[in-house]
């Protein structure tokens, strides 16, 4: 079964493996980039938005950190943001991808230390190396 599995990633064309990137597959539009951000985050796979992320990405966290982090950086954070909260709602209301950065919001509610808190959520895209990539996350 194992060697099934490899053998299709390895003759898969959109495999990393055979010369595409996780990225190319999915994020060739804004939309791809949201919905996968929004997947990840409702699946609590927070790993799964490497490959979305910018080089730098500026970050602001109710009550943690802010600044301009590199992608390795802004991963550590938002994984440590999610390991302490339990999510129980989150989508985005709004997705707007017909500015030159595409930018969606919405709402999480997220329970910690016993209690519920609503978060809004920002998300902002800039081209990199012709792919959409994430350079701003607000949780507020």
């Amino acid at each position: 079964m194992a060697f099934l599995i490899l053998l299709l990633f390895f003759t898969n064309p959109d495999s990393p493996a055979a010369g595409g990137s996780v990225q190319d597959s999915v994020a060739s539009t804004p939309q791809a980039v949201f919905r996968s951000v929004e997947q990840g985050i409702r699946s609590g796979t927070i790993g799964s938005l490497a490959p979305f992320f910018g080089k730098q990405v500026s970050m602001t966290i109710r009550g943690s950190d802010s600044g301009v982090f590199s992608s390795a950086q802004a991963l550590t954070i938002l994984k440590s943001y999610f390991s302490g909260r339990k999510l129980v709602q989150f989508s985005f209301s709004q997705i707007v991808d017909t500015v030159a950065s595409p930018y969606a919001t919405g709402r999480m509610v997220v329970t910690s230390r016993g209690g519920k808190e609503s978060v809004q959520v920002y998300f902002s895209l800039t081209r990199q190396d012709s792919q959409w990539v994430l350079t701003q996350c607000n949780l507020y």
